[in-house]
């Protein structure tokens, strides 16, 4: 048993070799900087080593990734020669997908034509050893009934037709954390002093830290090609609505009107409202038993959730590390 924690311990302080580098795209919005966040919270990764492809490196976002140690590069998955470009000049050893689609309410018809161009210009790095993707988590009766999970599994289809099945890693998250911050969610438990949903009392809810996504997926970088599974089902905590109130500190109401209305005049709203009612999905253990994973009140205080003079935007930006403060080690877009 002691051989095997020492072993553990002296594969996760290795860190990568101080040559290789991971590529990061669709992360430079959104959710995606907190998947970045995640990345850099072992000492497995430098800032340094860390490069992102935007179609807008002037934004503020990648502003915030630049001074904080980060390469930026402009890429558009729209345009294959210029993706292709980019990463034969980058020679990234790794790569994390957090996505190819746009970050919104609507499904991003173009996801999977994005997925394409990244994975051929992906196929033709020599240097690169591993893929991790952003996937969402389903029960494989439940992945067709639902259009936004569908095509997050067309998208690993086309890295791993694109790639050798050893080198793509789909870590399937289930409900975001980071989604109840949103305009549509936050404001609405804050001002009205109670929490509400579509789905009863008391059915699980499986919660995914986005955060934890890129924590899973520096470990996969730093493991042994033989350890990396296929897929991880990342699954931070789990919770009934009755629960997560509880951690707002308000009641819980289940909304009934809500699934009616977007049956009606949102029907991929309501594919996701009747996947979280009815989902036969349960989350099996992750492989990597070192890393750490975020519970639901461990979010809920580290985002700062009850302070009204935070938003959506300053929960992205403030948890990027400063890189005077990185791990430094000798060892080892569309968005």
């Amino acid at each position: 048993m002691m051989q095997l924690v020492v072993t553990l311990l002296a594969t996760v302080v290795a860190g990568l070799g101080v040559t290789e580098k991971v590529l990061v795209v669709g992360a430079s919005g959104g959710t995606g900087p907190r998947a970045i966040r995640g990345l850099l919270d072992g000492e497995t990764i430098a800032a340094s080593q860390v490069h992102v492809l935007s179609r807008n490196p002037d934004s503020a976002t990648c502003q915030v990734l630049r001074k904080r140690g980060l390469a930026v590069h402009r890429a558009d998955l729209e345009d294959a020669t210029s993706v292709r470009a980019a990463i034969a000049a980058i020679e990234p050893t790794f790569a994390y997908v957090h996505g190819t689609g746009d970050d919104s309410k609507q499904l991003d018809g173009g996801e999977v034509k994005r997925a394409r161009v990244l994975a051929a210009a992906l196929a033709a790095c020599r240097s690169l050893k591993l893929v991790c993707y952003n996937s969402a988590g389903a029960a494989p009766e439940d992945v067709d009934k639902v259009a936004r999970i569908r095509q997050k599994r067309e998208c690993e289809r086309v890295y791993r037709n694109a790639l050798a099945a050893s080198k793509v890693c789909s870590l399937r998250a289930n409900l975001f954390m980071e989604e109840l911050w949103k305009k549509y969610t936050r404001p609405t438990i804050l001002k009205k002093k109670r929490f509400e949903f579509s789905v009863g009392p008391n059915r699980v809810i499986y919660l995914t830290s986005v955060r934890d996504v890129g924590r899973l997926a520096a470990r996969a970088f730093s493991a042994d090609e033989d350890d990396v599974p296929k897929a991880i089902d990342v699954a931070s905590d789990a919770k009934t609505p009755t629960q997560m109130a509880a951690a707002f500190g308000v009641p819980y109401r289940r909304n009934r009107l809500l699934p009616l209305v977007a049956r009606l005049l949102a029907p991929e709203l309501f594919q996701i409202l009747r996947f979280y009612q009815t989902s036969s999905h349960h989350p099996k253990s992750i492989p990597f038993a070192d890393v750490s994973l975020t519970s639901f009140e461990a979010f809920l205080a580290e985002s700062h959730w009850s302070d009204p003079s935070r938003s959506y935007d300053t929960l992205v930006n403030d948890l990027l590390p400063d890189h005077d403060h990185d791990h430094h080690h000798d060892g080892g877009a569309h968005g």
